[in-house]
């Protein structure tokens, strides 16, 4: 196992950067246990990336939840998985390279005690199709 993943035993919250529609898919396929993701509701109903992020949900058996702004349901949503020991995945920044930061990830390390593990992905390409290619501890 990778040295940037969470203890396997615990409820973790892991907050990567986001610079590419590839870094969930990829992260996912790399989990060494099941991920909800919180992801864009818009973005994960268009083509193609709904099949893609259907495809490796599949695979993987990680799932997602929507993150609609003022909707508090995907968070709510974490919270239980992280209540049952499980493992979610936020990209604090809600987009690619936006430059903000939410606080979702907080709200639910304080509700659920779960830790708050930060990745940084590296990624490289043109635009926000770029292939992650190293993660490590953030």
């Amino acid at each position: 196992m990778h040295s940037f993943w969470p203890d396997l035993t615990k409820p973790a919250i892991i907050t990567p950067n986001h610079s590419s529609y590839l870094d969930g898919p990829v992260l996912a396929m790399l989990a060494p246990r099941p991920i909800l993701f919180g992801v864009d509701p818009e973005f994960s109903t268009r083509a193609p990336w709904r099949a893609i992020l259907l495809g490796v949900g599949q695979i993987t058996k990680c799932r997602m939840t929507p993150m609609t702004p003022g909707s508090r349901y995907g968070l709510r949503d974490m919270l239980c998985y992280l209540r049952a020991g499980g493992w979610v995945c936020l990209f604090p920044e809600g987009g690619i390279e936006t430059g903000r930061s939410y606080p979702g990830s907080r709200w639910l390390a304080e509700r659920s005690g779960a830790s708050i593990h930060p990745l940084l992905v590296r990624s490289a390409g043109v635009g926000k199709v770029k292939i992650p290619y190293n993660i490590s501890a953030g």
